[in-house]
């Protein structure tokens, strides 16, 4: 016996032993959990941040650049009219002057300001290509937290879930929602900076395209201008001078932006095409002095870029305070739950115990009472039997009294005589048994 029990108790510990191994286990793991995401959570806030603040101010500048390219078409369609237009009276035997000369001063009046709009579309296209430059290590990562990293975040993530929601901590608990928030609105932003990345490329090749061969037509204007001179007759002076001051005027402006070409024309003059800064399909319409400063100096948007990525950092804080808090609350309020179903129930256990004691005390009363009940028939049986012994007796002792008296008269009875006091007293006593 002793040895059974021995062996019981041995099979109790090592039971146990392995729960409390298991539980050792299911704490470590959950711990490693815990450790594993918040390391995730903080270094992909991080490149959110970063990512973030690319979106913002990359947007902007594709914004612009897509602005100042519509105000860039509408110079590009006047330049088209005048070009149209003095073919149109280069063509006629006899050029109108005056519509000439309108055209040439029209061109020289608008001459610096066109240049500046084109130039200040192409200098969007600069900083829209340096964005791009500058963003791809940002969304390189932002692409790895997504992809690769992804996974690890996931499995850590159903550790905690696993976890009985009752047992769950408020900390696991405001890490599952952080994680899950921080992940959905990275790839939001992710997916955002690559259609500001197609839409700065469409941008930069369009305006680019666009900015070069207007400046284009702009010279091919100055040589239908100079080829035209020749044909006027009357007073060709002031047209000339017009011509000279839009030559001059705009091989100053685009003296950084000039190509010469090989052959010459008639007279031995050279002449020139607006070449572009970079063979890329992105490549810019600016021209290589301000292509190379604008990508040497970069601290402007840098520091666009740091305060926005500080701003989404601070909206980041609030938004895992606000979790925490929103999490501790409903902690609390499961807790403030459970409390109060554990009180109905220890109430309701209270009230089944009461009854059950009721009933249990009814039980026994009512045993008590069929016990008494019981016990007092059974006395009055006894009384009862009694009571007939005693008559039974009383029945015994008059007959043998009578028999006796009998015995004692023995004057010439007859023997049937003298029996038949005893055979009447018989039937008497039979029918008295019979009757109890």
């Amino acid at each position: 016996m002793f040895i059974q029990l021995r062996r019981v108790v041995y099979l109790l510990v090592l039971l146990q032993t392995s729960v409390c191994v298991v539980r050792a286990e299911d704490d470590a793991g959950h711990g490693k959990a815990v450790g594993s995401l918040k390391e995730w959570a903080d270094e992909a806030e991080g490149r959110f941040a970063r990512g973030k603040g690319y979106h913002e101010v990359w947007g902007t500048t594709v914004n612009a650049c897509i602005k100042r390219a519509n105000v860039a078409w509408d110079i590009a369609s006047g330049t088209k009219e005048i070009v149209a237009e003095i073919i149109n009276e280069r063509a006629k035997e006899y050029p109108l002057r005056d519509h000439l000369l309108s055209l040439v001063k029209r061109a020289t009046s608008e001459v610096n300001k066109n240049v500046s709009v084109l130039n200040e579309a192409a200098n969007a296209v600069e900083d829209a290509r340096n964005l791009d430059r500058m963003s791809e290590d940002a969304i390189m990562k932002m692409r790895e937290t997504l992809e690769s990293q992804n996974k690890s975040r996931n499995q850590n993530t159903e550790v905690l879930e696993r976890v009985d929601e009752e047992k769950r901590s408020v900390e696991q608990d405001a890490l599952i929602r952080r994680t899950r928030r921080v992940y959905n609105d990275m790839n939001e932003v992710y997916q955002k900076l690559l259609v500001i990345r197609r839409r700065s490329h469409a941008c930069a090749r369009e305006v680019s395209n666009g900015v070069i061969a207007t400046k284009n037509r702009m010279l091919r204007a100055l040589y239908l201008f100079g080829g035209v001179k020749e044909k006027l007759k009357i007073a060709p002076e002031e047209f000339g001078e017009e011509v000279t001051k839009y030559n001059k005027t705009l091989l100053e402006l685009l003296r950084d932006e000039l190509v010469e070409i090989d052959s010459l024309k008639r007279d031995g003059s050279k002449e020139y095409v607006v070449g572009r800064a970079s063979a890329k399909a992105t490549a810019g319409a600016a021209s290589d002095k301000v292509v190379k400063k604008k990508k040497s100096d970069t601290k402007k948007l840098e520091a666009e870029v740091t305060a926005a990525q500080e701003k989404e950092k601070e909206s980041l804080e609030r938004k895992k305070k606000e979790e925490e808090k929103e999490v501790r609350r409903l902690h609390e309020e499961r807790q403030r739950e459970l409390e109060r179903k554990k009180a109905e129930d220890e109430e309701r256990k209270a009230a089944e115990e009461r009854l059950k004691v009721q009933e249990r005390k009814k039980a026994e009363e009512e045993k008590k009472k069929i016990k008494e009940e019981e016990a007092r028939k059974a006395k009055e049986e006894e009384a009862r039997k009694a009571k007939e012994e005693r008559a039974k007796q009383e029945l015994e002792r008059k007959a043998r009294e009578e028999m006796e008296k009998k015995k004692k008269k023995k004057d010439g009875s007859s023997p049937a005589l003298v029996h038949s006091p005893l055979l009447l007293l018989l039937p008497l006593v039979l029918c008295c048994t019979l009757v109890c």
